[in-house]
């Protein structure tokens, strides 16, 4: 009788059981919506032999949103994969610290394994799952249960207590992965945006008011939306006036609202004390883009056909090193993020704010930079002089404009900035 044993390169091989973790880091930006951990794990035998795992935890739907591990072998043979490795590892995980906005700091492997849990939890009851639209299924799966044999590595060589659970409130474990100190207009925002984002058990945290009383509190969390703008107004004996706007699956909100800040015991800060929504009215497209239109920026530079055929290395710009990149029909966007989430701390909150600066690379040949900040397109110029390619781009044109014009250029395939400008000024006149 023959009994099939999986290997080291089988996703049902338990690679934790040997290892022992090390340390365990997570970013502070639990009231994002999102922490990022990075579990690192050592061999008790060989000291130069290691484990890592980077995740991505998301609390709004997907639970574990990004997950990946690397090995580190003691072996002489293998110094440049080793060195190729942990490069990579250290590339993703500064990538993601850096789109996360936040701090790093070392927790507890109990308190890592109970945020994967609660992470999870939330996938499980989100609409995602509950209706079998999760596109990323498999790998959720798989990935839950790469999970499971780490707890069970953890809780067989009594790393991990079985009472883990236990050891944190859920008050407890959203404080240990958030910033320390909060202003007034941070303990606002955030609140709006874990509250319309149905995470309630985050929103608790900021608040005097219970998991289920803001949980029926109606309109404002009848559905998962995004906060895109909101503005503060502070009136007397604690009381802030709100007007924002949301992004839901179809539709843009504009709403308004009262919210009283108290003083709590909490070193966080003051805490939400009463809500009192007055409007919630939902938005055309034309309406929402009048409310949250900001100044846009712009540089346009050709891009010559030898080194469009070529490629260009973004990373040697160094404004949109390591910058996250996705495909457009109009080509490929860079997106650079802010390395802090310093936006929020604001009483005209925009959502945009989080990043630094964008750039598209046309399928025609033309790269374009937009900022809403003119000291940060500046400075994306500057990077580009700082480049390989200061004698390759040939500057176009330099443009500060009314609306969403970087996002339309991205969206219309084949179409060039200037053009674009001109059909907007026709339409304008």
């Amino acid at each position: 009788m023959f009994t099939v044993v999986d290997g080291r390169l089988s996703q049902k091989f338990n690679h934790f059981n040997d290892y022992i973790p090390q340390t365990i880091e997570a970013t502070d930006t639990r009231l994002m919506g999102v922490v990022v951990l990075r579990i690192s794990w050592i061999s008790p035998e060989l000291r130069k032999q290691k484990y890592y795992q980077i995740i991505h935890l998301d609390y709004s739907e997907y639970g574990i949103d990004e997950y990946l591990e690397y090995e580190i072998i003691d072996d002489e043979g293998n110094d440049e994969y080793n060195q190729q490795t942990l490069e990579e590892m250290e590339e993703k995980w500064r990538g993601l610290v850096h789109c996360s906005g936040g701090s790093t700091k070392e927790i507890p492997i109990s308190a890592a394994v109970s945020l994967i849990d609660k992470a999870c939890e939330v996938w499980r009851e989100s609409e995602l799952c509950k209706n079998g639209l999760d596109e990323d299924l498999t790998w959720r799966l798989e990935t839950m249960d790469r999970i499971e044999l780490m707890k069970s590595a953890l809780l067989e060589h009594d790393i991990l207590s079985p009472f883990y659970r236990e050891q944190y409130s859920d008050e407890q474990l959203v404080r240990i992965v958030s910033p320390k100190r909060l202003a007034n207009s941070e303990t606002i925002n955030y609140f709006l945006m874990r509250l319309i984002d149905r995470d309630f058990v985050a929103a608790a945290t900021l608040s005097t008011m219970s998991v289920d009383e803001l949980a029926s509190l109606g309109e404002p969390v009848s559905e998962l939306q995004t906060l895109i703008r909101n503005q503060i107004h502070h009136g007397k004996d604690g009381i802030y006036s709100c007007r924002f706007v949301t992004l839901g699956e179809n539709y843009y909100y504009y709403a308004s609202a009262s919210i009283t800040l108290v003083d709590s015991k909490s070193e966080s800060g003051r805490k939400v004390g009463d809500f009192k929504l007055h409007f919630y009215n939902r938005l055309s497209e034309y309406e929402a883009s009048n409310l949250i239109k900001r100044k846009e920026y712009l540089t346009s530079y050709d891009v010559p056909d030898k080194l469009l055929s070529e490629g260009i290395n973004i990373d040697l710009i160094p404004s949109f090193a390591e910058s996250i990149m996705s495909a457009q029909p109009n080509g490929w966007l860079f997106v650079q993020y802010n390395s802090s989430n310093r936006h929020v701390n604001t009483n005209d909150y925009h959502l945009e704010d989080d990043v630094y600066c964008s750039a598209l690379l046309s399928i025609d040949g033309e790269f374009v930079i937009m900022s809403h900040r003119i000291k940060d397109i500046d400075s994306a110029e500057y990077s580009i002089c700082l480049s390989p390619y200061i004698n390759k781009f040939e500057l176009t044109g330099r443009y500060a404009v009314e609306g969403m014009v970087f996002q339309q250029l991205c969206e219309s395939s084949g179409m060039m900035l200037k053009d674009l400008l001109v059909v907007k000024s026709d339409k304008d006149e």
